[in-house]
């Protein structure tokens, strides 16, 4: 069944203050529901606070292009990522869009699009790269402090990309994608003899709770992208860096037994991925994960707890994903081809009036605030 466009935006519009705003959101006042990082042709960025109905609500100029956005816990404030290998992270105050500051990274360091508030607020955490000898990193930072860097950590891997708080807020995921690259020779991989990515675990004080890695034939599978349900299930989707007509299943969870499952999938719904994952989400529920492929033009749908595969919908540079409230339901953006409503349980989308934002297109995330 065609999903009902307006029945669905009216009930997000209702169950908005009990499922998606963080906590003291409250108090800033009536706060846009999602955020994503935009770009044009010429290079510019910005980033994007839109309401369940597509419509922009603030808009905030960018250095350059962003990737991922991080919201603080209070609901205050919203840190905007530069994509690999980008040196800067945008410090937003939500309520009004304003810039407060600009981070920059360390010498010898880099972003990788990606990072997390701590529960309490008070400390930053990014992915890095340390560009000399290629070792993975977790950047730290006083967010009470005007984000002044603290140190670092080893993220127990190399080329950590997606990172996640999990349950309780004592453990933070690290996806390590396993792939070494350097500024100079942009995205080509230097390792691929020696990949090992792994999905690793780290305790506030940075050392290592635990690690898992896929099977050694998925050695080649780096682990981009994460998503945790409130069970602690954790998602995650691979982009496979060997043959490409291989097509290895690229999507899967660590249980809460500590076994990384892929999940399965028909073989010609995988093809359509094209080897590559660029976002994962899981639902409201907490029990449906959906990926996305914006090289495929194909987003994927799983019930978790039944290891059982949904179905599909198809959009053009498909790839941001967000929780909307009611089970089952995803916000989608797709490159230039705006925003849409996806229901896993029907496989259609429905097209958000106002979503599309001319000039600019949507890059690879999306965050529920």
């Amino acid at each position: 069944m065609p999903i009902d466009r307006r029945s669905l935006i009216l009930s997000l519009g209702a169950a908005v203050g009990a499922s998606l705003l963080p906590r003291g959101a409250a108090a800033v006042g009536a706060p846009p529901l999602f955020a994503g990082c935009q770009f044009d042709a010429s290079g510019g960025g910005r980033l994007a606070l839109f309401d369940p109905d597509g419509r922009q609500l603030i808009a905030s100029d960018l250095p350059a292009r962003g990737h991922d956005v991080a919201v603080s816990p209070d609901g205050r404030v919203v840190v905007a990522f530069a994509r690999r290998p980008g040196t800067w992270a945008a410090v937003i105050e939500r309520a009004t869009g304003r810039v407060l500051t600009t981070i920059l990274a360390a010498p010898e360091r880099h972003f990788y699009g990606h990072g997390v508030f701590s529960p309490d607020g008070r400390m930053m955490m990014a992915t890095e790269n340390d560009t000399r000898g290629g070792d993975g990193l977790v950047g730290l930072y006083d967010a009470a402090d005007g984000f002044r860097r603290l140190g670092e950590v080893p993220s127990r891997g190399v080329g950590p990309h997606d990172m996640a708080l999990m349950p309780g807020g004592d453990l933070v995921a690290v996806a390590n994608g396993g792939i070494r690259t350097h500024p100079e020779t942009g995205r080509d991989i230097l390792n691929l003899d020696a990949m090992r990515p792994n999905l690793a675990l780290l305790r506030r004080d940075g050392s290592l709770a635990d690690a898992f890695e896929l099977p050694e034939a998925f050695r080649l599978s780096s682990l981009r992208h994460i998503a945790v349900a409130p069970d602690g299930t954790v998602g995650f989707g691979c982009q496979f860096a060997g043959d490409a007509e291989a097509a290895p299943e690229l999507v899967g969870v660590l249980t809460r037994t500590g076994r990384l499952d892929l999940l399965p999938v028909p073989e010609d719904a995988n093809m359509l991925f094209e080897n590559y994952i660029g976002s994962v989400a899981f639902d409201a529920s907490g029990s449906i994960l959906a990926a996305a492929s914006p090289k495929g033009g194909a987003v994927g749908y799983w019930d978790v707890p039944g290891r059982r595969f949904l179905g599909m919908s198809r959009l053009t540079d498909a790839c941001g994903l967000a929780a909307a409230p009611d089970r089952g339901l995803f916000m989608l953006s797709g490159g230039a081809s705006g925003l849409r409503l996806a229901r896993a349980s029907a496989g259609d989308l429905a097209r958000l009036g106002g979503s599309d934002a001319g000039r600019w297109m949507w890059d690879n995330h999306l965050l529920s605030l």
